[in-house]
């Protein structure tokens, strides 16, 4: 929960953060959204091409999980900008 808090202050919208880097990249939300994941994505192939065991399973999960949180995110902004298509 601290890291929404940290990455989205206006509580009011939880997608703050991406719709501010969308806008400032001209380009999509999720289009952001997925410039963010790379960073996650490219940490995990430099953990993995350094070898698997130098570092300790929380580092593992904490990378995977945010990797995975930034999919379910994409999810989310990808039906709520359907959902605005629509009405």
């Amino acid at each position: 929960m601290q890291k929404g808090k940290e990455y989205s202050p206006d509580e009011a919208d939880r997608f703050s953060s991406f719709k501010t880097a969308a806008s400032l990249q001209h380009t999509s939300q999720a289009n952001a959204l997925l410039g963010m994941l790379s960073k996650h994505i490219v940490s995990l192939y430099d953990m993995s091409f350094v070898g698997t065991d130098r570092y300790d399973m929380a580092v593992w999960a904490e990378k995977i999980t945010d990797a995975l949180n930034y999919l379910f995110i994409l999810t989310a902004i990808l039906k709520e900008e359907k959902h605005h298509q629509e009405h």
